[in-house]
């Protein structure tokens, strides 16, 4: 019960702030009360920096499909064979890069491996809002239980319901009940069936430590529109009397674009002038472009996204120039690939203890899965076919494919030259 109380105290809210930027639902420009004065313009500029980022990491580490192999130096491995229905079965590729999306956003992301009633080894994504893993104080951070808390039920008659997730037991609790169990079922995968991602060690999203500079650009932005809508109904000075043609009403001016103005006279009988102009407040055109210039240069180098709109990054720019330019991008890639390589693994170990019993798998190491991430790097055929002729008789030929980029499974290319 504290467990879940802190998680929806502190977790939940953070999560859901995340999720929030990206979908465009940017918290700090939406907020009411912005402008102080109600009869003045009140745009709201919002810009989706969170999709845009998650998308951009998300296509670049699972762009391209990441490869499970089981490396047994077997043509016919049943491990690999194993790997593979549970990878079509489950849309597997569909699966990573959703899982993927939620690290880039949230920092976290969970998965619970169950055994359908189709006698099928079935993953799911669960949502990060509701989710958590509970670890023990030992150095290996083993798991202890996992716990998703959720609402059972139509709207009206909706309860709140908590599963939790045991090396033996599947518990469901009735939080609405003094958490009273509903079922207690049981499960051969010998240790929490649920798996936690992350994203990188520390467990943050990729554009969580930049919310605040893209607040500052959404406030820029929806104060330029302000500025403009303002312009457009700013109040006009008169200096002076107005003198209307007979049966002209002041309100047909504007229709009109007609304004008579009689000079004012003092008491000597002297003429004043007269005079009509906008009050508008002066605006440092050049200045605040160049803020809004630099707060979306700090939000792209901050969060380590090229900015695909700047001409010195597009344009004829070599492979290799492209890879100095995505350097920091790789450095992010390598730790969320780093981790979401020991979730992987621990999948499949999953995968391989229920399979074990029902004959889908057979004698599994984990040292022998081989997974492969191939970033999703603009490449031309020509660049690709010349990498590959370039390291022929240098290497073996799966690895001449594997570099290559050109096929996805080299191992079955090459069974396909040899049939051939």
């Amino acid at each position: 019960k504290h467990f879940i109380n802190h998680h929806k105290l502190r977790q939940a809210p953070r999560i859901q702030e995340l999720m929030d930027y990206a979908r465009g639902e940017n918290h700090d420009v939406l907020k009411s009360g912005r402008r102080k004065d109600k009869e003045m313009a009140d745009k709201r500029a919002v810009h989706n920096y969170g999709r845009m980022i998650s998308k951009f990491k998300t296509g670049y580490l699972a762009g391209n499909p990441i490869r499970v192999e089981y490396d047994d130096n077997n043509d016919h491995s049943q491990n690999d064979e194993a790997i593979k229905r549970i990878g079509r079965v489950n849309d597997i590729d569909t699966h990573n890069r959703t899982l993927i999306r939620d690290l880039s956003q949230t920092g976290r992301a969970y998965e619970l491996i169950y055994r359908s009633e189709y006698d099928e080894t079935r993953i799911k994504r669960l949502n990060p809002l509701d989710t958590f893993v509970i670890y023990d104080n030992s150095l290996e951070d083993n798991s202890i239980a996992a716990v998703r808390y959720y609402k059972r039920g139509t709207l009206e008659s909706a309860k709140e319901v908590v599963e939790v997730y045991t090396a033996e037991y599947i518990y469901t609790l009735d939080v609405s009940d003094s958490f009273n169990e509903i079922s207690v079922t049981t499960h051969a995968f010998g240790t929490v069936p649920i798996t936690e991602f992350l994203n990188n060690v520390d467990g943050i999203g990729d554009y969580e430590t930049e919310l605040y500079l893209i607040d500052l650009y959404d406030s820029a932005e929806s104060d330029t529109a302000n500025h403009m809508s303002d312009m457009a109904d700013a109040i006009l000075a008169i200096y002076g009397d107005l003198a209307l043609p007979q049966g002209m009403k002041a309100s047909d001016m504007k229709r009109t674009r007609l304004m008579q103005l009689k000079p004012p006279k003092s008491a000597d009988g002297k003429a004043g002038t007269v005079k009509a102009e906008y009050l508008t407040k002066s605006y440092d055109v050049t200045g605040v472009e160049a803020y809004k210039t630099r707060l979306n240069k700090d939000i792209h180098v901050f969060t380590n996204t090229p900015d695909m709109s700047d001409t010195n990054f597009s344009g004829n720019t070599s492979g290799e120039a492209l890879k100095y330019k995505l350097f920091g991008l790789d450095q992010d890639r390598i730790d969320t690939q780093s981790q979401f390589t020991k979730g992987l693994k621990r999948r499949y170990r999953l995968a391989a203890r229920i399979g074990s019993l029902v004959n889908e798998f057979k004698d599994f190491d984990e040292s022998l899965l081989n997974i492969i991430f191939t970033p999703n790097l603009p490449r031309s055929l020509a660049e690709q076919v010349e990498v590959l002729a370039g390291l022929g008789g240098q290497v073996s030929q799966e690895t001449a494919l594997s570099l290559s980029g050109l096929v996805e499974s080299p191992v079955e290319e090459l069974d396909r030259m040899n049939r051939e």
